[in-house]
């Protein structure tokens, strides 16, 4: 997901404060119904019934041969570009569940139920077994002292050892609106430049908006506060937090300190190309080819936006196919004039060439994302495979750009190999594997109770929820069993039963921007390298729309 515009104004709740949060998680209402779409009200119309409700106790499921319906987006043109620009979690939130998924249960939306779908076997094995897998883990699992970006960090030097030389570190979350979990980004990313010589956060927000936010944390042009409101709207809404804030102020501050090595921001995404985005393309062109800047400027005539984010994303997907696939045709041109192009003399010139590519790349990838036919669900899928290979191909350019080394922020799904759903043929981190080896890591986060910020997927309402405990038989609650209260382990070394047992498929949250969100089966050391538990999280903490 990401953070953006101006869309259309989506109720919020205020953010909770920690006073005001009961001393144990409230139950939730089985929600009447649910939301086709994780999106603002007007979107409600699109809502239908929600599947009954399993008892709280489930036996093992048969995984059939085939899924028992489709999980592909639904045939409304707008609705289904702008799902499509969700996590993989708000997809499945959305959709019906994958056969092998396991349903939030409806008193607290924790990750499943005892004895649910993927851990069967192991809870069949009575609690000694679970005993030795918890003190498998003991052995191996290491504290964290706190989330919080100040202090001292000498309790992440284990997690530097875990990161080795990799030149590209996912760092995922399992809900998109915690304050916990943006906290530790910041406070992982703060260690990696001191002790790893990491230079970017990379976000799962659009390109422009990286370069708006990279400006700022450069050079301390624009107000960050206005661009996280203008920048994450829509889908990227959750994005515009404090917590986001106070990382892009630190950002700041260590490059007055840093001048000459400075930290940078990237975005990975294509959800829009922004306004900015052509003015600097055009500006370039004007200047170094005039030549072309009539055939760029006809070229891109028309795909300049004229709104805020959120309303161009809204409104974009709903022009006709064949509209779309014809300025998709027209932007691969563009590109192609401007990689044929010959730079001035110069290494500072070859470099101001390299970055305008990039930005005619990114025009380029938004027009080609919407080109898909999404009111079919091959293309759909095609649409978030190409998706998810922009975006890990775009932190690879980022880095070759830089020098350096990124820290990536997105979803666990995003960062991780093994896709949870069909209508996610190929994820980011796979990508990421297959180009950089070992060095790309993977890091999953998890949680065993909390709150989080999310959009309500009975009455589209974005406001704070309330998840856990998580019951008996899923990873949350096993993980939580290991003595630390929060700690790091390194997946690729568990031994034992703790080697089995992560190789498993176990029911595991895995909440994007709507909620109730159903468990999904996941097998925690196929899809990361790298595990973060935390026993609690709280809301994050929204700033103003306005």
């Amino acid at each position: 997901m990401t953070r953006h515009g101006t869309t259309p104004a989506v109720p919020t709740a205020p953010y909770a404060p920690a006073a005001s949060r009961p001393a144990r998680p409230a139950r939730l209402a089985r929600p009447a119904r649910l939301a086709r779409l994780a999106r603002p009200a007007r979107l409600a119309r699109l809502a239908r019934p929600a599947r009954p409700a399993r008892p709280a106790r489930l036996a093992q499921p048969a995984r059939p041969a085939r899924p028992a319906r489709p999980g592909g987006i639904r045939r409304h043109r707008t609705a289904a570009a702008l799902t499509l620009l969700l996590s993989l979690a708000t997809l499945l939130s959305a959709a019906p569940p994958h056969a092998s998924a396991v349903p939030a249960t409806a008193s607290t939306g924790s990750a499943g139920s005892a004895g649910s779908a993927g851990s069967a076997g192991f809870t069949e094995a009575a609690g000694s077994t679970e005993t030795a897998v918890v003190a498998a883990l003991e052995r191996t699992a290491h504290p964290l002292r706190t989330t919080e970006p100040r202090g001292a960090d000498a309790d992440l030097r284990p997690l530097s050892r875990m990161v080795g030389g990799a030149e590209v570190v996912g760092l995922g979350e399992a809900t998109h609106g915690s304050r916990e979990f943006f906290q530790l980004k910041h406070r992982v990313f703060r260690h990696l430049v001191r002790e790893k010589g990491f230079r970017t956060f990379a976000l799962e927000a659009s390109w422009s908006t990286g370069l708006r936010l990279d400006t700022y944390v450069r050079t301390g042009a624009g107000d960050p506060r206005r661009i996280l409101r203008e920048e994450f709207q829509g889908s990227y809404r959750l994005w515009n937090t404090q917590e986001y804030l106070d990382l892009i102020h630190w950002m700041r501050d260590h490059n007055r300190r840093h001048p000459g090595d400075p930290v940078r921001f990237a975005g990975d995404d294509l959800g829009w190309a922004g306004p900015e985005l052509h003015d600097r393309l055009r500006a370039y062109v004007s200047a170094t080819h005039p030549g072309l800047l009539p055939t760029i400027t006809g070229l891109h005539r028309g795909l300049r936006p004229e709104t805020g984010a959120g309303t161009w994303m809204a409104e974009y997907p709903a022009r006709p196919l064949a509209e779309r696939k014809a300025n998709a045709a027209r932007t691969r041109e563009a590109l192609r004039l401007l990689e044929r192009s010959e730079p001035a003399a110069g290494p500072a010139a070859r470099r101001a060439h390299d970055l305008a590519v990039e930005d005619a790349r990114a025009i380029h990838r938004t027009a080609r994302f919407y080109a898909h036919d999404l009111d079919d669900e091959a293309g759909s899928a095609d649409a978030m495979r190409y998706r998810d290979r922009v975006m890990a191909d775009t932190v690879i350019r980022w880095n070759r750009l830089t020098g350096g080394k990124t820290l990536l922020s997105a979803h666990n799904a995003h960062v991780g190999y093994q896709p949870y759903d069909r209508s996610y043929p190929k994820m980011q981190g796979a990508f990421l594997r297959d180009r950089l080896g070992a060095r790309y890591v993977s890091a999953g986060l998890t949680f065993e109770r909390g709150s989080l910020q999310a959009y309500d997927t009975a009455d589209g309402r974005l406001k704070a929820h309330t998840a856990g405990p998580a019951a008996p038989g899923t990873t949350e609650h096993l993980l939580d069993r290991v003595r630390h209260r929060d700690y790091v382990l390194d997946l690729r070394t568990a031994r034992g039963p703790a080697r089995a047992w992560l190789a498993t498929e176990h029911p595991t949250r895995s909440i994007g921007t709507a909620y109730p969100d159903p468990a999904r089966p996941i097998a925690l050391s196929r899809n990361h390298d790298i595990l973060i538990h935390l026993h609690s999280v709280h809301a994050s903490d929204l700033l103003p729309e306005n």
